[in-house]
């Protein structure tokens, strides 16, 4: 087996803890098969599995078209035909035949839904996974989400990705975020490798040096994640609605978790290209997790926020930040060799086998409380694939190999 740390006795190198990330992957694989909505793409899901609407999720669909895609290049059976599936969808039913582009569900359910960066960034996401695993019909989605990403979202002026347009792509939101420039930075490490092309980790590494190595570390390594159009801190943002899925008040320590891994990828991809990286971005990957570690995890788990004070926000544990979280510990132990990462690691994944895994059902639990029963506040059901599953593979991969 490939030791993935020189760590002395690292979960990471042990036979055991690699059968149970294999475990976690096909219990997660199986509990989505179920998502497939014969309309096109793909449901969310309940507890138990059952669909929670009647229409399909563009954003899940595009996410669960990329973890099959992925799981398909790497022979897991049933996946490709549920990466089919989601490709032909993204191109077709799902495809705004109007105007252009792709917003939350079916176009005739959405007539004043706006066209999101971060729903274009996971369509891209998924049509480039798909092309690795040959999959029928990515290469036309391809061309599509790649034109219109680089139309609309790709600000060469701010050296940064916009947020939304109207579904007739007039009218740019003003308000820039972190949250879709963050996505956007793990799809153009991917399409730098894929495509062999380095303008996309030069695009990255302007995005991390905006919103981390400038924002970020002049507050202590806190991400900000709400932004005027002018690039300033907006610290009051969505004050009234903290518990928002993709905008809420203060500070989300999983975000730092997501941007410490982050980083450090896009360390090895400059090393992939024999180019030089910042040596800043080490630095910069430690201050994050520090920080995040420091101020999100309560003694029994991590909590979604907390604001400018410190002070807790929305104490729900979501499986999203636990997912992140182990990527980010193992991250640091496989780039730094550093034993001290090694606790944080077995805290992370004992807290997701122990109070996440749904033994019975599948799948694992999306939002606990502050007392670790299953919750409601933030997710409703199980409707996310993408961060557990990517979490078991990238947590048994080497820190120079790609998931595809």
């Amino acid at each position: 087996m490939t030791q993935l740390t020189q760590v002395k006795h690292s979960w990471l190198n042990q036979d055991f803890h690699q059968t149970w990330l294999t475990q976690q992957s096909f219990n997660l694989l199986g509990f989505y098969k179920r998502s497939r909505c014969q309309e096109g793409g793909f449901f969310d899901l309940d507890r138990s599995g059952i669909p929670l609407n009647h229409r399909p999720n563009t954003l899940n669909t595009a996410r669960l078209t990329h973890c099959y895609s992925i799981a398909a290049k790497r022979g897991h059976p049933g996946s490709l035909e549920l990466a089919e599936w989601g490709i032909k969808s993204l191109n077709t039913v799902l495809f705004d035949q109007e105007h252009e582009g792709w917003v939350s569900s079916l176009p005739r359910d959405c007539l004043y839904d706006p066209k999101k960066s971060y729903i274009h960034a996971f369509v891209l996401l998924a049509a480039n996974s798909a092309q690795q695993a040959d999959i029928e019909g990515a290469d036309e989605l391809y061309e599509k989400a790649l034109t219109l990403f680089e139309r609309y979202f790709w600000s060469e002026e701010e050296q940064c990705v916009l947020e939304s347009y109207d579904i007739d792509w007039k009218n740019l939101e003003e308000y820039r975020g972190a949250n879709c420039n963050m996505h956007s930075t793990e799809l153009f490490i991917q399409l730098a490798i894929t495509n062999q092309d380095i303008k996309w980790l030069k695009r990255a590494l302007a995005i991390v040096e905006r919103i981390i190595h400038t924002h970020a570390k002049q507050h202590d390594y806190h991400v900000v994640e709400h932004f005027d159009q002018h690039w300033q801190p907006i610290y009051d943002f969505n004050q009234d609605q903290p518990t928002d899925d993709f905008r809420p008040y203060g500070l989300t320590p999983g975000h730092g978790f997501e941007w410490c891994h982050l980083l450090l990828n896009l360390e090895q991809a400059f090393h992939h290209f024999n180019e030089l990286p910042p040596s800043w971005l080490v630095e910069d990957a430690i201050g994050l997790f520090k920080t995040a570690w420091a101020h999100g995890w309560k003694g029994n788990g991590i909590i979604y926020t907390y604001d400018w004070q410190q002070k807790p926000v929305v104490e729900e544990r979501l499986h999203w930040v636990h997912a992140e979280a182990a990527v980010a510990s193992a991250t640091l132990l496989k780039r730094l060799d550093d034993p001290n990462y090694e606790p944080y690691y077995r805290k992370i994944t004992g807290y997701i086998h122990n109070h996440l895994v749904d033994e019975k059902d599948g799948g694992w639990f999306q939002d606990l409380d502050c007392k670790n029963r299953i919750s409601n506040l933030i997710w409703n059901g199980k409707p996310d694939l993408y961060h557990a599953y990517l979490m078991t593979i990238k947590l048994a991969n080497p820190l120079t190999s790609s998931l595809l």
